[in-house]
């Protein structure tokens, strides 16, 4: 399903750059990085929610990421010389196309939000199972106050450049059982997120991944120039080690701006199994 969804991007009239795709199978979802032409991305978006809204059925779907749509988020991010103007006019109209093509409900979030408040992807996202009872009382922008049968939503955005990062947990001396280390890393998560008093700009969900029997602070580093991968990886280290587990290692998930990465040390870089090819800069380049 993954490739045939990455043939959907392929195959759009003038297809963008795909330079990345992220696949997992505890979280059970896939994320793709796209660059490209404002009408590049959006044919690409517009033929992967198409293939999204036919192939997917979120009724039968499981994993340990909340989701709301079988395209769940769609963010453009303005790259060399475009605007935040340009991304925010991509996000409105393919929003409006993915409603009106695919019959799924959309909302807008970010600098591409049409209201007043609210307008964050937190405030915005639920898990699919709740997803009906949210729309009522907090209706998309684009469609109609109830979910695609098997779809269900997708949220579209226009944001600066953010960094999904995920560190991994674990007991070493095998003293707590799933369910204990479980509580931990939703601790550690909740010490780490700005939220919590913790690192700026930095949100995070504890996890915990069955087939690895490991636990995973899964963070989206939305300032990395104020807290990047190496800070966040660093707070999550620490917090753990009070709690009397240990980090194993991290991993990006997609691409990140080079500044996400200039305060990491080697250690950490060897550590998460990042390298140069995992610099946006360079694969545009």
């Amino acid at each position: 399903m993954i490739d045939g969804a990455a043939a959907a991007v392929s195959s759009a009239p003038a297809s963008p750059g795909l330079l990345d795709v992220h696949r997992d199978a505890d979280h059970n979802r896939s994320v793709f990085t796209l660059a490209g032409s404002s009408d590049e991305i959006r044919n690409a978006v517009l033929s992967l929610g198409g293939y999204c809204a036919d192939s997917i059925d979120l009724n039968a779907h499981v994993g340990v990421h909340p989701r709301m749509g079988a395209l769940d988020v769609v963010p453009f991010v303005p790259l060399g010389q475009s605007s935040m103007a340009e991304a925010v006019a991509c996000a409105r109209e393919s929003g409006a196309a993915l409603w009106e093509r695919f019959g799924v409900p959309v909302y807008l979030y970010g600098d591409a939000s049409m209201r007043m408040s609210g307008s964050e992807l937190p405030a915005i996202r639920v898990p699919f199972e709740k997803l009906g009872r949210h729309m009522a009382e907090y209706p998309p922008d684009f469609g109609d106050p109830r979910p695609h049968p098997t779809a269900g939503a997708v949220a579209v955005g226009a944001r600066p450049s953010m960094v999904a990062f995920n560190v991994w947990i674990e007991d070493s001396a095998g003293e707590r059982d799933h369910d204990e280390l479980a509580r931990i890393v939703s601790e550690v998560a909740a010490e780490v997120r700005e939220r919590g008093g913790g690192l700026p700009g930095v949100r995070a969900l504890g996890l915990f991944l069955p087939s690895r029997s490991l636990a995973q602070v899964s963070m989206n580093l939305t300032e990395p120039e104020r807290a990047g991968v190496g800070e966040a990886f660093e707070a999550v280290q620490r917090a753990a080690v009070r709690r009397g587990v240990g980090v194993r290692g991290g991993e990006l998930v997609g691409l990140a701006p080079a500044i996400a990465l200039a305060g990491c040390s080697e250690e950490v870089l060897e550590a998460c199994g990042i390298g140069g090819e995992q610099v946006l800069e360079n694969r545009i380049a």
